[in-house]
């Protein structure tokens, strides 16, 4: 506890040298639950996790806490994790790329990676994944069906101004689609929204929004809110 308490106060130091304003805090209870009544108490617009677990007990843990987080808090969650590729500050930011599958949080999802890419005055990508040759079965749409689909949500939701384009990607694994295009685009964001769940069965297999966390190069921002107003992204490069 005690090289925990100094690893973070060391941390809030760099940032008081940066010019933000941190505090140290240490809380004792449930992490899911603790986090969640400290963004509700203290009414966060943006919560921040970071992991480095990779495997065994620590990524159960991690996996555990992260997901409650991001699928009940009432903010946007951005969490980076453990291969995420080192910050390098760059005149050419990477773009934002929002991936969705049309579900109950994909609107504030958009929004908020829209408000995204105009702060930071990058291009925003938005993707959707179909399974691999799902032109071939007649039970589901068409991809230029979905194409269009994809296409009109983007125009109805996003500003004029920001750049945008739309993709349908084909693949097998959803997770690894996602991560691969991020890392072909050199994102610097992924966007995603995120279902509500009443519990989490910790022995199942990872969900996919997990999975993307655990593989991103990039941090990963969610919402699982319908929060209508996106926050006010600075401008320029991070």
């Amino acid at each position: 506890m005690r090289k925990q308490y100094a690893n973070l106060s060391s941390v809030v130091l760099e940032l008081r040298a940066l010019g933000v304003e941190a505090q140290p805090v240490f809380l004792d209870g449930s992490a899911p639950r603790v986090i969640l009544s400290e963004i509700q108490r203290r009414r966060i617009d943006l919560a921040v996790l970071g992991t480095s677990a990779h495997k065994g007990v620590e990524r159960l843990i991690f996996g555990s806490t992260a997901e409650s987080v991001f699928r009940k808090a009432p903010c946007p969650v951005l969490t980076v994790g453990p291969l995420m590729r080192p910050a390098v500050p760059s005149i050419h930011p990477g773009p934002i790329l929002f991936a969705t599958d049309f579900g109950e949080s994909s609107i504030a999802a958009l929004r908020h990676a829209a408000a995204l890419a105009a702060g930071k005055q990058v291009p925003l990508h938005c993707i959707h994944v179909l399974p691999l040759h799902s032109e071939r079965r007649p039970s589901s749409a068409s991809p230029a069906a979905v194409a269009n689909a994809l296409t009109q949500f983007v125009a109805t939701f996003v500003p004029a101004g920001v750049q945008t384009s739309s993709h349908i990607l084909y693949g097998t694994d959803v997770p690894q689609s996602v991560v691969t295009h991020a890392g072909t685009l050199g994102a610097e964001v992924i966007v995603l929204g995120v279902r509500r769940k009443p519990g989490l069965s910790t022995h199942l297999p990872p969900q996919r929004t997990y999975r993307i966390i655990m593989t991103a190069p990039c941090p990963v921002l969610t919402l699982s809110c319908e929060q209508k107003t996106p926050i006010a992204f600075a401008s320029g490069s991070s």
